[in-house]
């Protein structure tokens, strides 16, 4: 049995990454048991265990830290990521915290994200995704040793745009894992709509140096 772990920074596109990797073994007649961190069932049987969360404990940290990162291994973590200041404008959007309080709830999410990415077998670029999903989805299928085609990287694109039309009645939908208004206008900048100049300016200071290795400042 595998464990991938999806731990991206919170509202980077990590329930995007999940989907796209559920598909990727699913299509493979894989049987996938797939859940939150709080919903987990250790015990399931299954093929592979996909749990999505953004907080992982140490203890499972401290196991992995130092091992080699392969996508043979029997326990995998993948993660995605964001320019901070957008994060922070869709959690504020979600109503997960305030303008207020935004940098400060992103010093908590991204001290989660900077420990999982040190141990992740693929980190997607929110903004690479959202401007063209297709070759993310391949490296994705690269990334886990996947070969695909392009036949096949189509299907998983129209399932993903489907999965955004999905009508979420309950509190999350448990085969995408969405939530309901998951979705909002995802533009790249949205912080300028939704951030005060302070709040964004306070988020660049306190990641410039991550931020500025990505290109984001």
């Amino acid at each position: 049995m595998k464990t991938i772990l999806i731990c991206g920074l919170q509202r980077s596109g990590s329930t995007a990454l999940f989907n796209v990797i559920r598909l990727l073994f699913e299509r493979r007649g894989h049987h996938v048991y797939s859940c939150t961190a709080t919903q987990y069932q250790p015990q399931t049987k299954a093929d592979l265990h996909l749990i999505k969360t953004h907080y992982i404990p140490d203890e499972l940290i401290n196991r992995f830290t130092g091992q080699p990162i392969s996508h043979e291994n029997d326990v995998l973590f993948a993660t995605s990521h964001r320019d901070p200041r957008d994060a922070a404008a869709s959690a504020v959007r979600m109503g997960w915290t305030t303008d207020e309080t935004a940098d400060k709830y992103m010093e908590l999410v991204f001290k989660w994200y900077e420990t999982s990415e040190k141990l992740s077998v693929l980190n997607v670029r929110y903004e690479d995704f959202k401007t063209d999903p297709k070759p993310q989805i391949r490296y994705v299928a690269d990334s886990l040793g996947f070969e695909t085609d392009d036949a096949e990287i189509e299907a998983i694109a129209e399932a993903l745009e489907a999965i955004k039309t999905k009508k979420v009645s309950e509190q999350y939908d448990r085969e995408t894992l969405m939530l309901p208004n998951h979705i909002g206008k995802g533009e790249i900048g949205i912080y300028k709509e939704i951030l005060s100049e302070e709040t964004a300016q306070t988020i660049a200071e306190n990641h410039r140096d991550w931020m500025t290795a990505r290109g984001y400042l």
